[in-house]
């Protein structure tokens, strides 16, 4: 599966952010892309996230940015901060997908032809797209921080009030 995956991005993918620093779920899915071996770039060197659970924690970012450019195999656009569509033009024939980890993702509006991974979702209500509930990221640090829990059974019951 990672080398089809691999053949079908091996022109890289490029993740922008609009009105802010790339997101917390965004730089998840740049871990991810990374660890497959494809080929990332990035609209600029900042993740937005907690020290607990930084995404791409202790490596420099800086050599992943570039302008945005034409050519990629596929555009992640994160418009979280802003809950707004943003057309990309002049990117060629790449593939594009939007992100929004926002809590107000629900009302962000996309044409229906267009691809939105929305960490709120409602079927409720529907604000066009083809939406597509995803997850928060678990980064990979957080994944390393829970790698030495105890067994659930082991835990001892509690309730935060």
């Amino acid at each position: 599966m990672s080398e089809d995956l691999k053949n079908a991005f091996k022109r890289g993918v490029y993740f922008h952010a609009v009105g802010g620093a790339l997101t917390h779920n965004a730089g998840c899915l740049i871990e991810g892309v990374i660890a497959l071996g494809i080929p990332v770039k990035v609209c600029g060197p900042r993740i937005t996230s907690r020290p607990v659970s930084m995404p791409l924690a202790g490596i420099d970012m800086t050599a992943y940015v570039a302008p945005l450019q034409s050519g990629m195999a596929a555009y992640i656009v994160d418009v979280t901060h802003t809950n707004a569509f943003a057309p990309l033009s002049s990117i060629g024939d790449g593939m594009v997908a939007y992100l929004n980890q926002g809590d107000v993702a629900t009302f962000s509006k996309i044409p229906d032809d267009q691809l939105l991974f929305a960490a709120h979702e409602s079927t409720f209500l529907n604000k066009g797209g083809a939406r597509v509930p995803v997850a928060f990221g678990l980064s990979k640090g957080l994944i390393a921080a829970t790698d030495n829990r105890p067994a659930f059974a082991a835990r001892e019951a509690k309730a935060l009030r």
